[in-house]
């Protein structure tokens, strides 16, 4: 409410937005793949080899790339609120929705992942408390980022700011 509104003129999608994007986004894959590529490997897939799509350990990778992408996008959601100021100095409880919404992200993941009868129709197994300790770090390192990225571009604008006066 401090700045005015978005003109006319101007994109909704425009090179900062699709470039934070593609800064959240290839975090996101790069999580989601690393901890999809380590339960593979430590289920003895070496790089090259086949995995079928019945075996345990492909479907854990599934699941983990599964998962990793929603506990991503948990931190994410956090974070989208602005683009410019931090979600700490704009507060936590600003806007109760966002909770229900990560909640309900959690219960659909959890009956998925967890429910017999569903495991095979979406491909999931059971996930032990490392995988799950390890998608939480998922979602805070997108978290961290982001808030990174919004306390440098805060900086770089009150610097252009400064020498502007």
């Amino acid at each position: 409410m401090n700045r005015p509104p978005r003109s006319i003129g101007e994109r909704l999608f425009d090179r900062k937005t699709l470039g934070r994007s593609l800064f959240i986004g290839v975090i996101i894959a790069c999580g989601a793949m690393y901890g999809c590529f380590s339960v593979w490997m430590e289920g003895g897939w070496r790089l090259g080899q086949t995995l079928l799509p019945s075996d345990s350990v492909y479907l854990k990778g599934i699941t983990m790339t599964f998962a990793g992408i929603v506990f991503a996008q948990m931190g994410n959601a956090l974070n989208c609120r602005t683009n410019r100021t931090s979600l700490f100095k704009i507060g936590i409880r600003t806007n109760k929705w966002i909770f229900l919404g990560i909640i309900s992200q959690l219960v659909i993941l959890t009956v998925l992942i967890y429910t017999p009868f569903l495991q095979p129709i979406f491909g999931t197994t059971n996930l032990t408390v490392k995988d799950i300790l390890f998608l939480i770090g998922i979602s805070v390192v997108v978290f961290s980022a982001e808030e990174i990225r919004k306390f440098l571009a805060q900086r770089y604008v009150e610097r252009k700011r400064s020498t502007r006066q």
